[in-house]
């Protein structure tokens, strides 16, 4: 993207310039060789002079949509890095929370085993706690290969390797959701003034304005030259005088080149009004999504998770006292592994939205959906493995 800025600035520089002057050089042998007349001519084009400045207009605004890209492509960076490392911190938190169902389901497998060779319970009850054994060790493998497979690219977003892509830590926990504190309307102001999309495509119509009656001009006066001729004749005398050029507009008045600019113009203009839309509707959905999730993850954390915990104290006590069995308590451990990993995946959807409406705020619109449904986890296979009752 920096090379896209070098581009631009270079055709600024080169329309600033003008077109080189013409030398012609002729000469013309009588027959004999009785003597040569050399006939010299200097030309410039003197309307490419006058097209200066437009042209100049047309590369300070294409300059100044290229800048607004870069600096686009910078925040993409940043929010890419900061989506990465949240990411990261989520996959190695629930790799914890798979370890301690793996382990949950292994005691429950082995128990219905024990169970089932004293004749207590019947076989489909083993059959259904070894499957749910053999689906927590693949999502446990699964979530180490994720864990892999995020720092990895955490390394590339951040061009480490060798050494150094091994060296760095990371917080293992997901930090507690955040509150966004700007209403919608300010959220939505607030975007489309820092909107770098925006500007871009502003600098570009832009240009495009200023290409307009450009055109038009240098099609009806392609041609436009002043200069100088200079005729030596054979006996020595110079002859000059001044020259001079121009196209006649007899059939060509512009009329296409003016049509194709206003449509260029008209269809640009309609996709800033487009994008113009997508900001506000882009940041008031984001900001949905980041209180919703924030919300939602404050409810699991002071409600849920709560009854959760005290659900699998009460049956440990009650186990303890031989009033449920070994099965019962399991399941309350499962059920609460499956609200911890619930809550992991809230707060992730909740740093995602954040992480790209604080990027619209910046001036960035995200590249990909904005909505709650594009930013959330699918992550319904893990969470039905850990509350599943095992069969009992």
């Amino acid at each position: 993207m920096l090379q896209e800025l070098g581009i631009a600035r270079g055709e600024l520089v080169q329309a600033t310039l003008p077109a080189n002057p013409v030398l012609d050089a002729e000469a013309r042998f009588k027959e004999g060789g009785q003597g040569a007349i050399i006939e010299f001519a200097v030309v410039q084009n003197v309307l490419d002079l006058l097209f200066l400045p437009r042209r100049r207009q047309v590369a300070e605004a294409r300059l100044e949509a290229a800048q607004a890209e870069a600096t686009g492509a910078f925040i993409d960076l940043v929010a890419a890095v900061r989506t990465a490392y949240r990411d990261l911190q989520a996959e190695l938190e629930l790799t914890t929370l798979f370890r301690t169902a793996l382990d949950t389901a292994y005691y429950s497998y082995d128990l219905s085993k024990r169970l089932r060779e004293a004749g207590n319970v019947i076989e489909l009850n083993v059959l259904n706690d070894q499957v749910l054994y053999e689906e927590m060790k693949l999502a446990l493998v699964r979530s180490r290969a994720s864990v892999a497979q995020g720092r990895e690219n955490l390394n590339m977003l951040l061009g480490l390797s060798g050494e150094d892509a091994d060296a760095w830590e990371l917080n293992p926990r997901v930090p507690e959701a955040e509150p966004f504190a700007l209403d919608g309307a300010q959220v939505e102001r607030d975007a489309v003034e820092a909107s770098l999309d925006l500007l871009r495509q502003a600098s570009e119509l832009e240009a495009l304005g200023h290409e307009v009656g450009l055109h038009r001009l240098e099609e009806i006066f392609g041609t436009g030259s002043l200069g100088a001729i200079g005729e030596r004749e054979d006996d020595g005398g110079w002859l000059a005088g001044p020259l001079a050029s121009v196209s006649l507009p007899f059939w060509n008045f512009g009329q296409g080149a003016s049509m194709k600019a206003r449509a260029r113009f008209r269809k640009h203009f309609e996709m800033f009004t487009d994008s113009a839309r997508r900001v506000r509707r882009g940041a008031r959905s984001l900001l949905v999504a980041a209180n919703t999730s924030e919300r939602n993850a404050a409810y699991i954390r002071e409600v849920i998770l709560p009854l959760r915990s005290s659900v699998t104290r009460a049956t440990q006590l009650q186990f303890n006292a031989m009033q449920v069995g070994a099965f019962q308590l399991l399941d309350a451990k499962r059920h609460e592994i499956a609200t911890a990993r619930d809550y992991v995946e809230t707060l992730r959807t909740h740093w995602r939205a954040r992480i790209r409406l604080e990027s619209m705020l910046m001036g960035r619109m995200p590249q990909g959906g904005y909505s709650l449904d594009t930013i959330s986890i699918a992550a319904s296979g893990g969470s039905s493995q850990m509350s599943s009752q095992g069969g009992h």
